[in-house]
């Protein structure tokens, strides 16, 4: 159930069974809080693990809420962000540059690009600064969009700090914050962008003074810092192109041909529905097929012959292969870490590189590519001296690398390592 508000969704980290850092931390230390903080749902559950005292998400109607999983309603800090939050007038404002337009045109590309999204004053296709809120549009259901909604995760965060008193005592405390609106702006924009490079430049001004905050609030000496991100994002195919790269953007209507190909293929053979398809994945009826005496590979082979006419589909997956492949490179590597073994579909396609699945504008991401997959890491504490690695690591590998610092023991099931800081 909902709990903040009678907008929202409920979720939590109920289905999950597996332990994360902010348990591992509450296990050694009875007195240790841990709050998670995010504007997307999934980023508050999963930062937070499994129990964690609080975890809170923005429901895109003007509330951060959570739900009965953890809570039978918010903390009164939190409630009372939400009744000034409400009442701040977003509608009238515009998203301007923080710095020269010479040093966009430096370091991004023009501001006027073709394939970004356009969603103000979107009349005649225009996606360039200023950016605002169109009249009638409720300023609050698209304020994660913009990277005014970072500050106020920030604001947010900082009465969580005071009125928990986090970091005031010998109990390591854990606050995880997500910046949701990142990933708003460079799916809508592009990763070289001057709209995500604004982005940035506010969000690490709004850093630097909540850094200056917890100096004043709990000391430096006493925190240690980690920044990372949940995935990377492909570049618009336009500017791929433009850069005489290969992109594009999967044709929506030659895929479901394609789809509508496999689908009476398979009737006409095998009389039955032998799966069930969400989008272009392929869950097996394997009741069904085991009845008919039917190999998983003969689906495979009709999926595969109209599939990889689609351009842009660079191959069909048949994810029992994939897991019993002895394969050691990074790309089968990936596709391993991404598959369950009971829930992921049995047949499906990875893109090729530098394609997407979004049809129209805008750009996303989901491939094992190591444009999806590399992120920043970073690990700060005052004291430490600067150094760059240039080895592989992972996100997994942070939970661990806390615990060892903080002389927790890692749990077996943990495949992440430490790193040696």
């Amino acid at each position: 159930i909902v709990v903040g508000s009678n907008k929202g969704k409920a979720r939590s980290s109920s289905r999950y069974d597996i332990q994360g850092l902010g348990d591992w931390i509450k296990l050694k230390n009875s007195n240790s809080k841990v709050l998670s903080i995010g504007g997307k749902d999934r980023a508050a559950c999963f930062l937070g693990g499994k129990n964690p005292d609080q975890a809170i998400y923005y429901n895109k109607a003007g509330a951060f809420i959570s739900s009965n999983y953890y809570v039978n309603e918010l903390p009164q800090w939190a409630t009372k962000f939400n009744q000034k939050f409400k009442t701040k007038k977003y509608g009238d404002s515009l998203w301007q540059k923080s710095l020269h337009d010479d040093l966009y045109l430096q370091y991004a590309r023009e501001d006027y690009f073709y394939g970004e999204e356009d969603n103000y004053l979107n009349d005649e296709y225009s996606p360039i600064f200023p950016i605002g809120i169109n009249i009638g549009e409720n300023p609050l259901s698209v304020l994660m969009g913009t990277p005014w909604f970072e500050r106020e995760i920030l604001e947010l965060s900082k009465d969580a700090i005071i009125s928990e008193s986090l970091g005031l005592d010998n109990a390591p405390d854990l606050l995880a914050i997500g910046f949701s609106a990142m990933d708003w702006i460079i799916h809508s924009y592009g990763p070289y962008s001057q709209e995500t490079m604004d982005a940035c430049i506010k969000l690490d001004q709004y850093l630097g003074k909540f850094i200056e905050f917890l100096d004043v609030q709990v000391g430096l000496d006493n925190i240690f810092f980690t920044l990372t991100a949940d995935h990377g994002g492909l570049p618009l195919p336009e500017y791929l192109i433009g850069k005489g790269e290969k992109g594009g953007r999967i044709n929506k209507k030659h895929m479901q041909e394609a789809l509508r190909w496999i689908d009476d293929e398979c009737q006409e053979i095998y009389g039955n529905k032998l799966y069930h398809r969400d989008g272009a994945n392929f869950f097996l009826d394997w009741d069904m097929m085991k009845k008919k005496d039917i190999n998983s590979n003969n689906i495979y082979n009709i999926i595969d012959k109209y599939l990889t006419k689609v351009e842009g589909i660079d191959r069909i997956v048949l994810k029992e292969n994939i897991l019993g492949s002895e394969d050691t490179s990074i790309f089968v590597r990936r596709l391993k870490h991404m598959i369950h073994e009971e829930k992921s579909p049995e047949i499906f396609p990875i893109v090729s590189k530098g394609y997407i699945y979004r049809e129209s504008l805008g750009t996303s991401h989901g491939t094992p590519y190591d444009y999806d997959t590399h992120v920043p890491l970073i690990f700060a504490r005052q004291g430490f001296k600067m150094s760059e690695r240039f080895n592989r690591l992972a996100t997994v590998d942070i939970a661990p690398t806390i615990a060892q610092y903080l002389d927790i023991q890692i749990p077996d099931y943990c495949d992440g390592k430490m790193v040696d800081l």
